[in-house]
């Protein structure tokens, strides 16, 4: 995989200190709020559509934008960045983004609010979060240029990918002590939410369907059975479960935070909400007439829990193929058993069709 890295790229749009720029304090963001809504994203979907050669850009729902700007595998992300539809859908997500954090409701919140003297904290982190959408947004823009059309963009700016791991280090102190106290910084790191989107989307599968993994009583160790085995799994039954979005879906985020679990490569931030605002029912669950659950974001019926369980079961005891290799010594190790438990999800009576 080929990260680019200090690319230096430049970009005439309208008025780029104008996009970018927001003057200090509450009235300053009041007035860009404004004046996005009022010109700018207008402004910058003109540019685009001029630099993408296109009349107006298609439509397209949450699905379909996921599957377009979220690679699955680090060879996917390199193919999707050769592509002119992946930038094409990345600034519609940014449009969209913006669109939907600027909401009338918000914006009149954010009017009335009465920020706290002596760098308010509700200020901070919204002129530092669109500073640094709108910088994405133009950035964008202007790698489609240097990439695709293989021409000199007019914005200069730059970005560095991968992200540092003395800023993660600062971070976790920010998450035990708070953004405002006396042992962390107060500086935002929204590309370590995608270590948690993972982190909660595995807890949630294992949760919903009670599939752990294998505990030695011996050494008392435990090892969980890898998210491709139970992918697998589902995929085998997914016409029996809704999990209030594809399951393609939520195996290509999974592997597209996966990525940056292991490699720290950033992400640009509007992909980042669009995975948290898509997985939104998934994690926390249906609203009915009956009421409300955490675990109602998946419903399936006890049959299909069984049968799950038991493909497992059949599996650690007889295993075949690459999960042979896997489990082999496991079945070898008397020592061994299969962790398992209850599922959190709506049970029905009757198959998911």
């Amino acid at each position: 995989m080929v990260v680019r890295r200090h690319l230096q790229i430049r970009l005439d749009i309208m008025n780029y200190a104008q996009f970018i720029q927001i003057e200090d304090g509450h009235q300053g963001l009041i007035d860009k709020f404004d004046w996005l809504k009022a010109s700018g994203i207008e402004d910058y979907k003109r540019k685009a559509l001029d630099i993408f050669n296109l009349k107006k850009f298609p439509k397209k729902n949450d699905s379909q934008l996921i599957q377009q700007i979220i690679p699955r595998t680090p060879k996917d992300f390199e193919k999707k960045e050769l592509t002119k539809s992946y930038y094409i859908s990345n600034s519609i997500c940014f449009i969209d983004t913006i669109n939907w954090i600027l909401s009338a409701e918000f914006v009149e919140q954010f009017r009335v609010y009465v920020p706290e003297e002596n760098k308010d904290t509700i200020v901070f982190n919204y002129a530092d979060l669109f500073q640094h959408i709108l910088f994405e947004g133009l950035y964008n823009l202007a790698r489609y240029e240097a990439i695709i059309l293989k021409r000199k963009p007019e914005f200069t700016g730059y970005k560095n990918p991968i992200h540092h791991s003395i800023e993660m280090h600062l971070f976790a102190k920010q998450i035990v002590f708070g953004q405002s106290s006396f042992h962390a910084f107060r500086d935002r790191e929204p590309d370590l939410a995608v270590s948690i989107i993972r982190q909660m989307v595995e807890i949630r599968l294992r949760n919903a369907f009670g599939i752990y993994g294998l505990y030695n009583r011996k050494q008392d160790i435990f090892e969980p059975l890898p998210m491709s085995l139970i992918f697998d799994i589902l995929k085998k039954y997914k016409d029996k479960i809704d999990l209030s979005i594809p399951l393609e879906d939520i195996i290509r985020i999974y592997g597209w935070a996966n990525i940056y679990l292991h490699s720290g490569l950033r992400n640009e931030i509007w992909k980042i909400i669009l995975s948290l605002r898509y997985l939104d029912t998934f994690m926390t669950g249906k609203k009915t007439q009956a009421g409300s659950s955490v675990d109602w974001g998946i419903e399936t019926d006890q049959s299909t829990i069984k049968n799950i369980h038991n493909d497992l079961h059949k599996l650690f005891n007889n295993p075949k193929g690459f999960w042979k290799r896997l489990l082999s010594f496991a079945k070898k190790e008397k020592f061994y058993e299969l962790v398992t438990s209850n599922p959190q999800v709506k049970l029905n009576k009757t198959n998911v069709v």
